[in-house]
């Protein structure tokens, strides 16, 4: 009989050794970075998408044999190799046209107020902008869509052009943004982080400056962006003159402030990454602030929060519902819901 213990709220890899990995593995950045995802006190956690899942590439390194090369298995994924994939970012290859993929009005929202030359690569302007006199390169061409909305009134502006739409770049070139994971940009921004909070010592407004010049130069060399930027090209002169107005880094205004640049920065490293870890970051951080609309709401327990937790999977509790218990009644009081709130992200 197994225990369910409180580590069962983490993904099941992270409590599993890591046997077998050939060649060096960074434990600090690893441990640094977990520390940073999840929670509020240290543990070791990654952010994960459910109790069941596990990290892909995790798995690819673990559970492979030795001479497991991932580069051949490639041509499996594409329809045409080199030309279109089978993973091809909402849009339909039968009539030329997107199902629907919009960045958010949030991540819209937020790069405009950055002047984030980000924004031309990830999205597309809105129709109805352009109908009305706008240009490619107008900040306000881009406008995102509220989430909060009902997915019948999205869907009746989108066929509008009332939104933007996800990049055509990502559908012209299928090699072109890689999954992104522990990178330099974000180790900076949980240094800086790390500084604010007087944890370590050094220059906070370095670090965060040194984490957005990373991800920039990032795009400035990002392959396939020529001619698909809407004019908007991340340069050199431009990383070299970013820091102005919200996005220079506050050293007069409050530590909450200043935390709330570092953690916006680190948010938008995700933007279609798909990799798990924006929702544990706002679970820890409360920012940025997701919309939320009670009446659109799919939370069912309590439609004016969001769910703080992953329910036990129902093979937890039908062969170790003894120990499956006594873990629900140490930490939530008896009630296993997905808005009762674990001791990793409590104060």
């Amino acid at each position: 009989m197994r225990p369910a213990l409180r580590c069962l709220e983490f993904p099941y890899w992270l409590r599993t050794p890591p046997v077998g990995i050939g060649g060096d593995i960074n434990l600090d950045r690893f441990r640094l970075t977990s520390n940073m995802a999840y929670t509020k006190r240290e543990s070791p956690n990654l952010g994960s998408n459910g109790y069941t899942s596990y990290d892909p590439m995790y798995t690819l390194l673990i559970f492979s044999s030795a001479d497991f090369d991932i580069r051949d298995y490639k041509d499996n994924y594409w329809l045409k190799p080199g030309e279109v994939q089978n993973n091809h970012f909402g849009y339909n290859l039968e009539t030329g046209q997107y199902s629907g993929k919009r960045p958010s009005e949030l991540a819209i929202n937020s790069l405009k107020n950055l002047k984030d030359r980000r924004l031309f690569y990830f999205a597309e302007p809105a129709q109805a902008q352009i109908t009305g006199g706008l240009t490619e390169q107008d900040w306000d061409a881009y406008v995102g869509a509220p989430t909060e909305l009902a997915p019948d009134q999205l869907a009746l502006n989108n066929a509008t052009g009332n939104y933007s739409l996800l990049s055509r770049r990502y559908v012209k070139y299928m090699d072109n943004d890689p999954m992104l994971y522990f990178t330099y940009s974000e180790q900076c921004f949980i240094i800086a982080e790390a500084i604010e909070e007087g944890w370590v010592t050094g220059n906070a407004q370095t670090w965060y400056e040194n984490g957005v010049k990373a991800i920039l130069n990032y795009y400035r060399t990002l392959p396939h962006t020529a001619g698909e930027v809407h004019g908007m090209e991340i340069d050199q002169a431009y990383i070299d003159g970013y820091f102005t107005d919200a996005a220079a880094y506050a050293t007069a205004g409050t530590k909450q402030d200043r935390l709330e640049q570092i953690w916006m920065q680190r948010w938008l490293l995700d933007f279609y990454q798909g990799n798990g870890g924006n929702y544990p970051q706002f679970l820890r951080t409360g920012f940025p602030v997701y919309p939320l609309d009670p009446a659109t709401s799919l939370n069912p327990e309590d439609k004016n929060v969001y769910p703080k937790r992953w329910m036990y999977p129902t093979d937890e509790r039908t062969k170790n519902p003894e120990n499956y218990q006594k873990a629900i009644d140490e930490q939530y009081g008896g009630y296993d819901g997905i808005n009762q709130v674990p001791w990793y992200i409590k104060d």
